[in-house]
Formats: structure tokens, C-alpha cells, sequence
């Protein structure tokens, strides 16, 4: 063989080398991109799904514990309406014993005035007149008594209702908690599933590229190769 010729031969193996190395270093490129890209989506879906979980944990939590303040609001409100509805009983109950005390009086002093006079008070005008009075006393002291009963009746009732309120209003804080929870995570499920899949897209149209590229590498050492014997 000529010294020419083995130059040839050693140009064209050279070249031919080169680019097989170049491309078989451009398809392990290429597996990298492919490996990466599922990596990194693959990564995104955990680190999604992880903090769905945390922020769902939290939303529970501050659900329970809005329930159970507002709860506990409501239920004192209605213990201190018990007892200040058992303390107006006992006040009515008071006014009506007084009332009825001051009739008795009232009648006895009409009976001892009259009498003290020599005129009986069991017949006549005298009756009458005393009749009239303690009618009159009674009225007034069923007036008073019903109105201070209704009084404490209604005083319950706005009470009770303020704590039905108070329940309603922390479960719809409480869900409203979960709820806006549970549709931020979706919303930020969705755009991690976009951009795991945009990532894989990525990857996947980075090794078409290196695997074009490794190719035309590989064709253009053996096409450098055969120039020299050209």
C-alpha cells in the first residue's frame, strides 16, 4: 500500500470515527433529554399532589376550627340567655307575688275604711266600688306579669336565634373554606398536568432534534470518509 493510500484509509477511518462518536453521543444526549423531561414531569405531579394535600390538611383544620368557635359563641350566647331568662322568671314571678300582695292590702284597707263608717261593704255600692278596685288591680297585674313574661319570651327567642346564626354562619365560613380549598387545588392540578405534559412535549421534540442531528453526524463522517477515495 502507498504512503497516499494509507493516508486515505486513515482520513476516511478518522472521519468516519468522528462522526459515529459525535452521533452516538448526540442519541445519549437524546435519551438524557427524553429521561429529564420525564423527570422533571413527573416531579411536577409530586410536588403538586404534596401540596394538595398540605393546603387540604390546612383547609380541614381552619374549617374545624371556625366551627368549633363559632359553635362555642353560640352556645354561650345561649347559655347566658338561659340564665338571664331564668333570672326575668324569677323577677315576674316577684312582681306578680307584689301585685298580688298590694290587692289584698288594697281590698283590706277599702273593707277597714268602709267599716269604720258603721256602712257594710258586702252589698250596695260598697261592694261595687270594691269590686271595681280589685278588678282593676288584677287587670293591671296580669298586664304587667303578661307583658314581662312575653317580654322574657322574646328576649329567648332573639337570643336562640342570634346562636342559630352564629352556627349557620361558621358552616358556611367552614365550607367555603373546603370549597375554595379543593377548587384552587384543581385549578392548580390542571395547570401542573399542562405543564407536565408541555415538559414531556418538550423533551420529546428536543430528542427528534438530537436524534436528526446524530444522524446527519453519522452520515456526514461517512460521507467525509468516502471523499477520500474520491
Amino acid at each position: 500500500m502507498s504512503w497516499g493510500t494509507a493516508l486515505q484509509v486513515i482520513g476516511a477511518g478518522v472521519s468516519i470515527i468522528g462522526g459515529s462518536k459525535q452521533s452516538s453521543d448526540l442519541k445519549e444526549a437524546r435519551e438524557d433529554a427524553i429521561r429529564i423531561g420525564g423527570e422533571n414531569a413527573d416531579d411536577l405531579i409530586a410536588l403538586t399532589e404534596a401540596n394538595h394535600a398540605l393546603s387540604e390538611y390546612a383547609a380541614g383544620y381552619t374549617a374545624g376550627a371556625i366551627r368549633h368557635v363559632g359553635y362555642a359563641n353560640a352556645g354561650a350566647v345561649e347559655q347566658t340567655a338561659d340564665r338571664n331568662y331564668q333570672l326575668m322568671g324569677l323577677k315576674t314571678a316577684h312582681t306578680n307575688y307584689k301585685m298580688e300582695l298590694e290587692t289584698r292590702q288594697m281590698a283590706g284597707d277599702i273593707r277597714a275604711r268602709v267599716a269604720s263608717t258603721g256602712i257594710s261593704v258586702n252589698e250596695g255600692s260598697p261592694l261595687h266600688y270594691l269590686n271595681q278596685q280589685v278588678a282593676e288591680a288584677e287587670f293591671d297585674r296580669k298586664f304587667t306579669v303578661g307583658v314581662e313574661q312575653l317580654s322574657a319570651l322574646g328576649y329567648l327567642a332573639d337570643e336562640k336565634e342570634k346562636a342559630r346564626l352564629m352556627r349557620m354562619d361558621a358552616d358556611q365560613r367552614a365550607d367555603m373554606t373546603v370549597f375554595n380549598e379543593a377548587i384552587s387545588s384543581e385549578i392548580a392540578w390542571n395547570e401542573a398536568q399542562a405543564q407536565a405534559a408541555s415538559m414531556r412535549r418538550g423533551a420529546e421534540m428536543n430528542a427528534r432534534t438530537l436524534s436528526i442531528q446524530a444522524n446527519a453526524a453519522l452520515y456526514s463522517g461517512l460521507s467525509q470518509g468516502l471523499s477520500f477515495f474520491a
